[in-house]
């Protein structure tokens, strides 16, 4: 049997196609590792499931599996030309070709009710893309993500700490974390210069997504971070007076050390 290294290796090179930073290109070379994310996705036979970067279609092959409604979006031509042949005669296998950052959910139709997100996450726009998707009225129920470790600790970082920032704040509004586990450097190829996890999160019951424009002032705010809150805000040009107040934050506070409840009642 030829192994998914040599399979990954051989089709790259038949295609003509070399892995590229500009597209944040790493395939997953681990049988186990593939198997293991998609069991941990929760999935169910009809489920509606977004992927994004399928590459040559590893992680697809095993949703696929599953009896489950794929629809896969591909920034690379060269991959997307060979998926379609690949999968163009399953009925439940949809991909379109764009950004993800610009099609947060490929070509599923907002009004489609639940759906999942089952990814390996290029690594350059794993936040750019998780703030398009929290721009969506309807919030995926489950994330499933392969992703670079700094981008986790980013999502997951409490406030008092240095890594927590808008994303935070957005991304834990919205869902809570199940699970996270490592994947081995030598799980891709090319093999990442960073550390990877499988981080699993559930939408919450009442999930909470911000205003635009409140988006907007919370990430300017967070651009002068090391000041404290009340200066920013003079710099800034609006008063923040009775939102300390109501939230018991002193005004020499710094943006991190500002809780997510407080931020949600900005």
């Amino acid at each position: 049997m030829v192994s998914l290294f040599k399979y990954t290796v051989d089709t790259l090179t038949a295609l003509g196609c070399r892995p590229t930073k500009k597209f944040g290109q790493n395939f997953l070379i681990d049988k186990n590792a593939v198997e293991k994310f998609v069991h941990s996705a929760g999935l169910s036979p009809g489920d509606n499931v977004i992927e994004i970067g399928p590459g040559l279609g590893t992680v697809s092959e095993e949703i696929l599996k599953h009896g489950i409604n794929l629809f896969a979006i591909e920034l690379d031509r060269r991959l997307l030309g060979f998926l379609k042949e690949k999968y163009g005669a399953s009925e439940n296998f949809n991909i379109m070709h764009g950004d993800a950052v610009k099609f947060p959910i490929a070509a599923l139709s907002r009004e489609c009710g639940d759906y999942k997100v089952v990814a390996s996450l290029p690594y350059a726009i794993s936040s750019p893309w998780i703030e398009a998707l929290l721009r969506c009225e309807n919030l995926p129920k489950s994330l499933a993500l392969i992703i670079q470790l700094d981008a986790a600790n980013r999502f997951l970082a409490q406030h008092g700490t240095k890594s927590f920032g808008p994303i935070s704040i957005f991304l834990q509004s919205a869902y809570a974390k199940v699970s996270m586990c490592n994947v081995a450097r030598n799980s891709f190829h090319p093999v990442p210069a960073v550390d990877s996890v499988m981080l699993f999160l559930a939408r919450k019951e009442k999930p909470y997504l911000f205003l635009p424009e409140v988006r907007q002032t919370i990430r300017k705010i967070f651009g002068t971070r090391r000041k404290q809150i009340s200066r920013i805000a003079n710099e800034c040009g609006f008063s923040l007076s009775a939102w300390l107040k109501a939230n018991e934050i002193p005004p020499n506070a710094r943006p991190e050390q500002i809780p997510l409840d407080a931020w949600q009642s900005f």
